[in-house]
């Protein structure tokens, strides 16, 4: 099998630079991209203006004025075409502070669920459904990636039940370190891995100890029940901890930034000919969306040539919860202020 490990030290994300419209081909580098689930275009226009459809999903929210009752979007609309900047700031305040906090307060009880309408302004949005491809259909690389074990294990799963021809796998991992308390104890990996595998890793005393090394051992684990998957090439990459005590653990972006850098400078893709330009990117819900715009940020601020990029999504067992949702769309707006704004 062959295979190339990345390492490398995230660097943290800065939103100075040129505004989306303003930077020659970028918006059209992005909506040229073909892609199965892209809201690059769903949200905001151009110009940074928000789309009406979008606007309707912001008005499911409860996003009142805690002093009038005024609903958020009323008073914004009052005052003239809201826009990607505003929308920004109110999202991440209420859901979501890259590298801070993940809640700066609280609009909805932990564990609640959306309401009927607000699920369908999601499910819209493509954060509900799961999402598949054709059996068969060809990619340059497929992409898995990083999260908790079960999570791992569950995109693995899901992305080899789709039959996709694909010439090589890239794992995004990181060196976070384990959570036992969050299904990442010895019985778990060994449940997912199994017993003979496991055994054989602790008798080397390799047994996994990051994020990182669980991608390795879960892919492992699947060329060993399926040897034919051992003539796939295989890209790791193993992306540091950052300096930010608050969220020191790499995220997608970071992960993304640190395989896209390993292309960029040239590194060759076993059993590729050429650059991939087309990927599968194995996700779940409701998190697949926002991370095809991940990926596709960061390779596009580099220039590098991307044809196509699908997603496939599982749905978990445990129905997402509205702080959930909400999160998971702030994120989705900050991918695309990133794109505008590095």
């Amino acid at each position: 099998m062959n295979d190339i490990d990345i390492q490398h030290r995230t660097s943290e994300n800065s939103l100075e630079g040129a505004s989306l419209s303003s930077a020659p081909g970028r918006y059209e580098a992005l909506e040229a991209i073909q892609g199965n689930a892209s809201a690059t275009t769903s949200l905001f226009d151009r110009h940074g203006i928000a789309k009406e459809e979008f606007i309707e999903l912001l008005r499911t929210l409860p996003l009142q004025d805690i002093q009038t009752g005024v609903h958020l979007i009323d008073a914004l609309e009052a005052q003239g075409p809201i826009l990607h900047d505003t929308i920004e700031s109110v999202l991440q305040e209420t859901f979501f502070r890259p590298n801070e906090t993940k809640f700066a307060f609280e609009i909805a009880r932990d564990g609640e669920a959306p309401s009927a309408e607000q699920l369908a302004a999601f499910q819209k949005l493509g954060l509900i459904d799961a999402i598949s491809i054709p059996p068969g259909a060809q990619y340059d690389a497929g992409v898995v990636f990083g999260g908790l074990l079960g999570a791992i294990d569950s995109r693995t799963n899901y992305f080899l039940a789709q039959e996709a021809d694909i010439k090589c796998i890239s794992l995004l991992g990181s060196q976070r370190r384990l959570l036992p308390h969050r299904g990442e104890a010895p019985d778990d990996i060994k449940r997912v891995i199994g017993d003979a595998f496991y055994e054989e890793l602790e008798a080397q005393n390799a047994l996994p100890e990051t994020e990182y090394d669980l991608m390795r051992v879960v892919w492992e684990a699947k060329v060993r029940v399926r040897p034919e998957l051992g003539s796939i090439a295989v890209v790791t990459v193993n992306s540091l901890l950052r300096s930010d005590e608050k969220r020191a653990a790499p995220g997608t972006p970071e992960t993304v930034s640190d395989f896209c850098d390993s292309l960029t400078s040239g590194s060759p893709v076993p059993d590729l000919q050429a650059p991939p330009a087309r990927f599968l990117l194995a996700s779940s819900q409701p998190h697949s969306v926002r991370q095809r715009e991940d990926f596709i940020t960061d390779f596009v601020k580099h220039g590098y040539p991307l044809d196509q990029v699908d997603v496939v999504g599982y749905v978990p067992d445990r129905a997402p919860t509205l702080k959930l949702l909400g999160t998971e769309l702030a994120k989705l707006v900050h991918a695309q202020y990133r794109q505008r704004n590095e």
